[in-house]
């Protein structure tokens, strides 16, 4: 099943009610949530060779299963952490696009996946503007980076521990740029 299938099958309600039970969100998040829930259903999905993967073994920063990619064509059990994809400045056409593994649909019901790929999906922003955006400033640090041996490597690198209260400052304050 592809993720915009996985969307038409479920009711906001549903999907709301889920990032309540998993604390995803401070539930004054919920009416972006929704903005960006009926936007997807108005996307067309585009092609993708990404198959999204939900794990529960694994948690990300703010205690929430951790959501990655992979190759679909060259994905198997065995592939290592590194062989992962970040997916959160990917175009929501492609998220749409996306074939859900198969555990993933064994061990998550269908509202569980659709809040956790909406949480992934707006990490970065609330629109696919800002995403871009985020995604520009993080590209044009590493240019920087491999470009300009003149800046030291504390001022273009980004600490992650700053990285992860900046995420939270921006989760608490519903700012995410």
């Amino acid at each position: 099943m592809k993720l915009h299938e996985a969307i038409s099958k479920v009711a906001w309600e549903e999907i709301e009610c889920s990032f309540i039970a998993q604390s995803i969100d401070p539930e004054e998040f919920l009416p972006l949530y929704k903005i960006v829930f009926g936007h997807l259903l108005a996307l067309l999905p585009a092609s993708s060779k990404m198959t999204i993967h939900i794990d529960e073994d694994e948690y990300c920063y703010n205690d929430m299963p951790e959501v990655y990619g992979t190759d679909g064509e060259t994905y198997n059990e065995s592939m290592q952490r590194d062989e992962r994809f970040a997916l959160e400045f990917t175009k929501w056409e492609e998220w749409l696009g996306m074939e859900i593994a198969k555990d993933t649909q064994e061990t998550f019901f269908l509202p569980d996946i659709v809040a956790n790929c909406l949480n992934e999906m707006t990490m970065c922003g609330w629109c696919q503007q800002d995403i871009q955006a985020e995604s520009e400033k993080l590209k044009k640090r590493l240019d920087n980076i491999d470009t300009n041996d003149a800046i030291p490597h504390d001022e273009a690198m980004i600490r992650i521990n700053d990285s992860i209260a900046k995420l939270k400052g921006k989760r608490e304050t519903g700012n995410r740029n």
